[in-house]
């Protein structure tokens, strides 16, 4: 899945209205890992941040699985011949040699960073309403702004469900049932979590774009071309409907 164009550089800004123009991509952005509660609570701009985070690795995930070694991905089956030299990943899919320790299509980490990065954001902004009301004025000329941030991070706490939802799709697809981390973790809890049954999660996905399905903006580019890359709800749903094609297949159905 393509989700934007550009790589992530730089916070430069960070989209603060639904209905006004951007010059920037909504996907340039940096999180800051020194962020604590307090700040939080204090600045309402940096929900943003967080409510992007889950984002950013979009583009590792999608490389990871639509290219190798410079080359489409489709080389690493019998459609296609690789004609780029010393390519040491296609080989390794042609050999049979792909292992745990030897993946060059590997986006199991970065898979639960984007699903850490959305339970962090869901979990830790119940209250946005009163953090966008922070440190601004909700009335007269500003209540306008303040209504559309509300309504922004309202469409990012949807897009996070389905976000997570998809990270947990691209690992169910390459690794069959995966452990599932309903919240976020530090370094005290214990992190050898057990693997759930492929069913388990492929019920989850579509449970959770289920859920928030309608309170997806149905299609992003007639607010601003700028949005395109966001969640929409024909995302969501093709989202869903690879997953059940997945479960259908043979390979973990047994009466397909």
């Amino acid at each position: 899945m393509s989700i934007h164009s550009k790589k992530i550089v730089t916070l430069s800004s960070i989209l603060i209205m639904i209905t006004m123009g951007c010059e920037k991509d909504f996907l340039d952005t940096k999180i800051d890992t020194s962020v604590t509660s307090e700040i939080i609570a204090t600045d309402y701009n940096s929900i943003f941040d967080f409510a992007v985070a889950p984002y950013i690795y979009l583009d590792d995930v999608s490389n990871g699985f639509s290219a190798i070694d410079g080359n489409l991905f489709v080389v690493c089956t019998d459609d296609a011949v690789q004609t780029v030299p010393n390519s040491a990943g296609a080989k390794l899919f042609a050999q049979g040699s792909v292992n745990p320790f030897n993946n060059p299509a590997d986006v199991y980490a970065t898979c639960y960073r984007g699903i850490r990065a959305a339970n962090y954001f869901l979990e830790n902004f119940d209250d946005y309403k009163t953090i966008l009301a922070s440190n601004r004025y909700t009335i007269s000329d500003n209540a306008r702004d303040y209504h559309l941030d509300v309504q922004n991070i309202e469409y990012y706490l949807a897009e996070a469900r389905v976000l997570r939802a998809y990270y947990y799709y691209e690992l169910i697809k390459r690794y069959g049932g995966v452990p599932w981390v309903p919240a976020t973790l530090s370094y005290e809890d214990d992190t050898n979590i057990q693997r759930s049954d492929f069913s388990v999660i492929v019920d989850y996905i579509v449970s959770e774009i289920d859920l928030v399905y309608f309170s997806l903006v149905s299609d992003w580019t007639k607010f601003d071309t700028d949005f395109k890359g966001r969640i929409s709800r024909s995302v969501a749903l093709t989202i869903k409907l690879k997953t059940l094609m997945l479960a259908a297949s043979p390979l973990h159905n047994n009466d397909a």
